[in-house]
């Protein structure tokens, strides 16, 4: 995505490519998601910074794109990392920078700046239920919160 932005492929020209990498399961951790903090900075914390400060407990709903019969609740524990955090792994820190270059990258702002500079938020998913019409809502069906969490706090 980077090579992407840099070289000045538009997103929409890069469609194909971003539809072919998307459906690549292989690439895609299914035990977290990543998510931006774009508008917290020194000085001015949006709601959602604080409230992930205060409390770093989460919960996504995932509504099916081509079937609004499909639906989950994944409730997670969330980490704010800073791209720039040189505590951080390598890995961690491509988690940070994803969704700012895809942030970047689709609205066609490519300053590096500004893709270094705004915090990600890792999503580690806890327990996931599936909340779809042709289930009974409310029936689990991953928890990990076992010795994940441990390490996750350790």
């Amino acid at each position: 995505m980077l090579e992407n932005l840099n070289t000045g492929i538009s997103f929409t020209d890069a469609l194909p490519w971003w539809i072919e990498i998307h459906e690549n399961e292989d690439l895609w951790c299914k035990d977290r998601q990543v998510g931006l903090e774009v508008f917290s900075k020194p000085g001015f914390e949006t709601h959602n910074f604080l409230n992930l400060m205060e409390n770093p407990v989460a919960t996504m709903g995932h509504h099916a794109i081509y079937n609004n019969n499909i639906s989950y609740e994944i409730r997670c524990i969330n980490k704010i990392v800073h791209p720039r955090d040189p505590k951080l792994t390598d890995y961690e820190r491509n988690l940070a920078l994803h969704p700012s270059i895809q942030f970047a990258w689709a609205h066609s702002y490519a300053d590096p700046e500004f893709i270094y500079s705004i915090p990600g938020v890792i999503y580690h998913h806890i327990e996931e239920y599936n909340n779809s019409r042709s289930f009974e809502p409310g029936i689990r069906v991953v928890k990990r919160i076992g010795q994940k969490l441990k390490r996750f706090f350790a």
